[in-house]
């Protein structure tokens, strides 16, 4: 069964419309509507959709999620290189799913 709770922002408060969803051995970061990302516990693989760098605020959340939930530092330049080194994979928001 999913478990869904608001991410912590930088303050110590849980951040608006910004939503981790764990199921299992995975972990999904959402904003507002958008699945973004999906981190796999178990296969140590972080999944992303086009909406990671789709504006500062969800890019800051998104950053969080890595850095509290993942092995991936959550930096832009970490990301890139993930990308362009296949440790991180490009999927469309219907890969993803709890």
């Amino acid at each position: 069964m999913a478990k869904v709770k608001n991410i912590i922002n930088n303050n110590g408060n849980p951040a608006v419309n910004q939503f981790v969803i764990t199921d299992g051995d995975k972990v999904f970061f959402q904003s507002y509507d958008s699945m973004v990302a999906m981190w796999d516990k178990k296969a140590r693989k972080l999944y992303v959709t086009r909406y990671w760098d789709y504006s500062v605020t969800t890019r800051k959340h998104f950053y969080i999620f890595l850095n509290d939930y993942t092995s991936v530092r959550g930096t832009r330049d970490a990301v890139l290189q993930g990308l362009k080194d296949g440790t991180i994979e490009m999927v469309s928001e219907e890969c993803l799913s709890y």
